[in-house]
């Protein structure tokens, strides 16, 4: 498995600003969508429990980020 996996999402931070524009993000999807998240999910960590980190750049002071993963070799 040679695959690679691109993610851009959104990222928890400790900024003020982030966490009220997360909050409205994921209220706004709430009321919607009927997401049941209580909150932003950190999608990077979980992806890393499957996946190899490549690269990853951040944006906006960290409240966006684009990664590329690979697939982690199984030894049998």
């Amino acid at each position: 498995p040679r695959g690679q996996m691109m993610v851009t999402d959104f990222s928890p931070t400790s900024r003020p600003q982030h966490k009220a524009l997360l909050y409205l993000m994921v209220a706004f999807f709430r009321l919607t969508a009927n997401l049941e998240a209580p909150k932003l999910l950190d999608i990077d960590t979980q992806v890393q429990q499957h996946f190899y980190l490549k690269e990853k750049i951040r944006f906006n002071k960290g409240l966006i980020f684009s990664a590329r993963y690979s697939a982690i070799e199984q030894s049998i």
